[in-house]
């Protein structure tokens, strides 16, 4: 339903948002375009000079605003010495207008992965990071593909149990939009990590941790103190930084 689509999404087009960052010294960003279906995406490719893991991460955004307001975010996982490659989704940025939906951000985030493979980047390697809605499109393309490890922000167990929080005026019977992570993450089988903040007023900490407890080892969740739903990375620090450290360091000795 339109209707129920203009509820979840808020995309924030170009020229709205920060399209001339300032990128640190040690990193540079480049621009992408590649096709999803007919429709042309935008995305920036942030890499580190300094390599220090064999790892790529794909980063998916979550509802509203576009890629320029997650740089910081990106920048901070590519400070750990891995290229991050994060995307707008159709109608977001600078990619092309087209009709938003579940299915269509599984098709963009398919795209934008597929795009990787077909660019150097290995399948064996690849670390999906979703964050807040972007946690459905990371869910998917976990269970549709065979990426090395899954990272998850700020998401949810799924529309349907976020519209009770957000719309209880609609039934959830009624809700055709599911990204139903709770179902699709006890069907992995590789290793995750879960950032939640404490006072996340958008999503509960509670449906992030359901999530980490459905999903199967190895397995880590990390509580942000005092964090809402749009200041994780402020409040966390230097931790989130050293949470992907963490991570790509336990994916290391996996590997």
């Amino acid at each position: 339903m339109i209707f129920e689509e203009k509820l979840i999404f808020f995309p924030q087009k170009y020229p709205e948002g920060f399209w001339n960052p300032n990128v640190p010294e040690g990193y540079s960003l480049k621009d992408i375009f590649f096709t999803s279906g007919e429709l042309k995406l935008h995305a920036w490719l942030i890499e580190p000079k300094e390599r220090k893991f064999d790892f790529s991460v794909l980063l998916c955004h979550g509802n509203a605003g576009n890629i320029t307001t997650r740089l910081p975010k990106a920048l901070a996982i590519a400070s750990c010495g891995v290229p991050v490659f994060m995307f707008d989704y159709r109608g977001y940025g600078k990619s092309e207008d087209g009709d938003i939906c579940e299915n269509a951000v599984y098709e963009d985030s398919t795209a934008a992965y597929n795009w990787m493979l077909e660019n150097g980047f290995r399948e064996e390697s690849l670390v999906i990071h979703g964050i807040s809605l972007g946690g459905g499109a990371a869910c998917y393309l976990a269970e549709k593909f065979n990426p090395l490890a899954l990272s998850l922000e700020s998401t949810f167990t799924s529309i349907p149990d976020m519209c009770r929080v957000v719309y209880p005026w609609i039934p959830k019977f009624l809700v055709g939009t599911k990204f139903n992570n709770l179902e699709r993450i006890s069907s992995l089988n590789l290793p995750i990590q879960v950032f939640h903040g404490t006072e996340d007023d958008l999503i509960p900490i509670k449906m992030g941790q359901e999530v980490f407890k459905k999903a199967n080892d190895p397995k880590w969740f990390i509580t942000i103190e005092g964090a809402g739903h749009g200041d994780l990375l402020e409040k966390a620090g230097d931790l989130y930084e050293q949470s992907f450290q963490t991570f790509f360091s336990h994916l290391s000795q996996q590997s």
